[in-house]
């Protein structure tokens, strides 16, 4: 009887680690792809049947992705802009957050509602309006449109994910902290930050992603190739490789060579924030909704 368990519950793990690496082969093919076809030459990369491996390993592709097109200066515009809208998103989304997971005040609750209604427009429904209003100020063509909304409120998803994760933390450190002599703001920067590192790595991953690979925003306010970012560095060497194509230049190994740079940050990040970003999920979960 014990061996018959001990059977049914070996088998059930291979099955499950066999499933597991089925979904996993499947989604991380295409990634796989990617990057082994960056490595091969010009006439390797359109050979049919395709080879996975390159025979031959051509690692200057990369080097002339930065030849071709401008592309360090995509890479630092867009590092300029993570920069800008993690500090300023992360601050002012838990400032946001701990107003209303830790203060009572008249239309509090309906406030937050409201802020959540906003996750709920499109983004096309807010393009027009925005665009008209950067415009008055002279913003187009900069960057300033593409960070500075995120040091009011750093958006309503933020704020759900702060507000929530403060919420599960016992109110009596926020006593204890007052007992000291602590203020309000003492108590949010010396005892709530530091105990949401958590959900703050969670941030920090959602929106670094969201502005590395956000191809909308500067697509509406950008219009100088100096101020463009790598999503919009993508388009143009896109572009441009349909040209040179049509002229008999092969360039397929050279935008597979330009997707993965700028995939592996994103990558990177996501590989050493994981932990936190799990933690964060579980322990935030949906209390005080």
């Amino acid at each position: 009887m014990r061996k018959r368990r001990w059977t049914s519950r070996n088998s059930d793990k291979i099955v499950a680690f066999a499933l597991m690496f089925g979904l996993a082969s499947l989604f991380a093919g295409p990634f796989l792809w990617s990057v082994l076809s960056s490595f091969k030459g010009e006439n390797e990369i359109l050979r049919v049947p395709p080879t996975l491996f390159p025979k031959v390993w051509h690692p200057e592709n990369y080097v002339q992705v930065f030849t071709e097109a401008p592309f360090a200066q995509y890479i630092l515009n867009t590092v300029k802009l993570v920069f800008l809208n993690v500090v300023g998103g992360v601050f002012s989304a838990s400032l946001v957050a701990y107003g209303f997971a830790r203060f009572r005040w008249p239309g509090r609750d309906f406030f937050f509602m409201l802020a959540m209604s906003t996750m709920m427009l499109p983004r096309e429904v807010t393009t027009i309006p925005t665009y008209i209003l950067f415009s008055k100020i002279k913003w187009i063509d900069t960057l300033y449109p593409l960070f500075v909304p995120s040091w009011f409120g750093g958006g309503a998803f933020l704020i759900f994910l702060f507000r929530q994760y403060i919420m599960s933390l016992p109110r009596e450190l926020d006593e204890a902290a007052y007992m000291d002599g602590a203020g309000p703001f003492k108590i949010f920067r010396s005892v709530l930050l530091p105990l949401s590192r958590p959900i703050m790595a969670t941030a920090v991953v959602i929106t670094f992603i969201g502005v590395w690979s956000d191809f909308w925003g500067p697509f509406i306010f950008l219009s100088s190739k100096e101020n463009f970012t790598i999503s919009l560095g993508l388009r143009v060497f896109a572009s441009e490789a349909v040209r040179m194509t049509g002229m008999g230049k092969v360039t397929q190994h050279l935008m597979m060579a330009a997707m993965v740079i700028s995939m592996l940050p994103c990558l990177v990040l996501f590989l050493f924030a994981q932990q936190y970003f799990v933690k964060s999920m579980v322990t935030a979960g949906f209390k005080g909704i």
